[in-house]
Order: C-alpha cells, then sequence, then structure tokens
C-alpha cells in the first residue's frame, strides 16, 4: 500500500473507494463514475452479480443510505468480508449461481453485472435483465481487456465449456508477445476474438437484437466498464444530465487510453522483470547445485587425502620398524641406505 505524501496529496483528487494496490481489479475504482448514475437514478432497487471481498458492495450501500435502496448481492461464495455487512438491512445476500438468482428475482431498477466473463453467462444474464420492464440501468464490468474479446471461466463446473482454454497464464494486449504479459490465474479461452467470445461480445450482439432504446457508454480502461441505460425510462432533465456526462466523456476517453495503455506497458514490464528474477533465481540455485556438488567432491578427496596420509604414515612406521630390525640383526650397517 502506498501513501501519497501530504504535501502533494491536493495534486491528486483520490476518491473514497478506490483500491490502494499496484494492480487494481475491484469494479470499486469505478466508484466516481457509478456515483454519478446513482445520484442521477436514485434506484430503489440494485442487484449487484458478483461482490468478491464487497468493496464495492459497501461504497453502494453507504452511497444509497439516503435512498433508502435495496441491495441484493448474488455471488458463489459470499466472502469472509462480506460478512461484516450482513446487520445491514437493506442488504441481502444470495449464495447461488447469477442465472438461478434471475430465473426466482427479477424486479430491480439497477444491475451491476460483475460475475462470471464470459460471453454464455453475461449473454444470458442480459437476456433474462431486459425481460425486467423496471430495469433503467445495467452497469457491466469487465468490457475492456482482457475480458472483451476473451471468455474468461472462474468456475468452469458451472458452463459446459467446449472451447479450448489456454493453460498459459500470461496474457499480453501487444502483438509478438508470446511467453511474455501480465499474469492472470483464472481460465481463459486460448484465442482472443471471434464469434461468442468474451465479456464485450455479449454486450455487442445484445445491443443488436434487444427492442429496447439503450443509451451506451463505455469507459476505455483495462478491465473496463460499460454503462446501459433506458433512455425511454428517464425524465428530459435527466437526459440533459446524460448529454452534459456524454460530452465530458469524449473529451477524456482519449487521454485516459493513453493513460491506460502505458499501465499494460507497465504491468508487463513489472511481470517481464518479475519472469527474469526468478530466471536468473532459477539459474542461481543450479549454480549453487554445482558449487555444492564441486565442494563435496572436495571434502571426498580431502579425506581420501587424510586416509593415504594416515595409511602412508602407518607404512612409514613399519619400515621404520623393519629398518630397525635388521640393524639390530647386524643384516645391515648403519651406514647402510
Amino acid at each position: 500500500m502506498f501513501k501519497i505524501k501530504k504535501e502533494i496529496s491536493s495534486i491528486f483528487h483520490i476518491p473514497k473507494y478506490w483500491q490502494n494496490s499496484l494492480r487494481i481489479d475491484s469494479l470499486v475504482n469505478f466508484s466516481p463514475m457509478i456515483s454519478f448514475f446513482l445520484e442521477l437514478l436514485r434506484p430503489s432497487s440494485i442487484c449487484e452479480i458478483g461482490a468478491n471481498r464487497c468493496e464495492n458492495t459497501i461504497f453502494l450501500m453507504e452511497s444509497t443510505e439516503d435512498v433508502g435502496t435495496s441491495i441484493d448481492v448474488v455471488d458463489l461464495k459470499i466472502s469472509r468480508e462480506c460478512r461484516g455487512i450482513e446487520s445491514c438491512s437493506r442488504i441481502n445476500f444470495f449464495e447461488m449461481p447469477s442465472l438461478q438468482y434471475l430465473k426466482i428475482k427479477n424486479s430491480s431498477e439497477l444491475y451491476i453485472i460483475d460475475g462470471d466473463h464470459n460471453y454464455q453467462t453475461v449473454s444470458s444474464e442480459l437476456q433474462i435483465i431486459a425481460q425486467n420492464n423496471e430495469c433503467k440501468c445495467i452497469i457491466l464490468h469487465d468490457t475492456g481487456w482482457p475480458a472483451a474479446y476473451r471468455n474468461f471461466y472462474y468456475d468452469r463446473c458451472q458452463l459446459v465449456v467446449e472451447e479450448e482454454l489456454d493453460s498459459n497464464n500470461l496474457l499480453s494486449p501487444f502483438e509478438n508477445n508470446i511467453g511474455r504479459g501480465v499474469l492472470f490465474t483464472s481460465h481463459f479461452s486460448s484465442h482472443e476474438g471471434g464469434e461468442r467470445n468474451g465479456v464485450r461480445c455479449a454486450v455487442e450482439n445484445f445491443l443488436e437484437t434487444s427492442i429496447r432504446t439503450w443509451v451506451v457508454w463505455t469507459i476505455p480502461s483495462i478491465l473496463g466498464l460499460t454503462i446501459l441505460i433506458d433512455s425511454s425510462l428517464l425524465s428530459k432533465d435527466q437526459m440533459r444530465c446524460l448529454d452534459i456526462f456524454t460530452q465530458y466523456k469524449k473529451i477524456w476517453d482519449e487521454f485516459l487510453s493513453g493513460l491506460e495503455i502505458n499501465r499494460l506497458m507497465l504491468l508487463q514490464a513489472l511481470h517481464d522483470a518479475g519472469a527474469e528474477w526468478d530466471n536468473n533465481q532459477a539459474y542461481i540455485k543450479e549454480q549453487n547445485a554445482r558449487l555444492q556438488k564441486a565442494h563435496d567432491a572436495l571434502q571426498r578427496a580431502g579425506a581420501e587425502w587424510d586416509k593415504n596420509q594416515a595409511y602412508i604414515k602407518e607404512q612409514n612406521a613399519r619400515l621404520q620398524k623393519a629398518h630397525d630390525a635388521l640393524l639390530r640383526a647386524g643384516i645391515i650397517d648403519s651406514g647402510a641406505d
């Protein structure tokens, strides 16, 4: 964790909710954008699919306190961090697959989708949610790289996976980077692009077939965020606010894209340095083993030398004893060689 110096803290507009680490992957990092839509729509109910450590759930809970929004949290396994907010009467936990939840309850005004990041799951979630005429907004995480056009599977057991999955844990957005990239621990498709591949692909295909009047915004960042709003359910004032938001978004989209590409370069360089460190450590380990082997051989040679010296000393003593016996017998004289 890094702490900004007090003297320069005013330079950066650090949000209240964010992930202070080298590699940020939580949806809560998009809280400034999500806050805008929470304030604009003031939903009475939210469904959050995929809670992980509940960082975003806490943000949602605190940001909607004045509205009294009820929040349904859906995840295959509710984490230990989430258990700390169970006492909030506005939050309901559903420990089950998202599609199972949506089949028994589909009535929220705002949905946040951050569950399994693949075409099959997201497409099914969107199709069911769109049947809820009360739904004003759908917010989807991971519509950027790397899951935009590549299926990720956090729980393969929940799906029938017919595609080839990559056993390599490294992914890179850059060309000619075989064996290099950023480390990911989940299962993912062996290729990028093509039909029925990735979260963004699911969103794009959904929008092509949906009969509802969705307005779409996508944040061009690593992991990424896409917001869908049914404009037919908004007032004129709300639409004017969205128009202003759209104008400002166009200004910082290209700027943000440049920063994010640079961040990808830095992340890959970090992993490259780590891989080089691991290779060097393996080489050092190999050389240490060779040195140890040589050391052991020298020790064995030294022990053999000591043994031979003892033997030579013993033989010299026997020769001396025989020599002395010959002298006493007069067989040789003291001047003899």
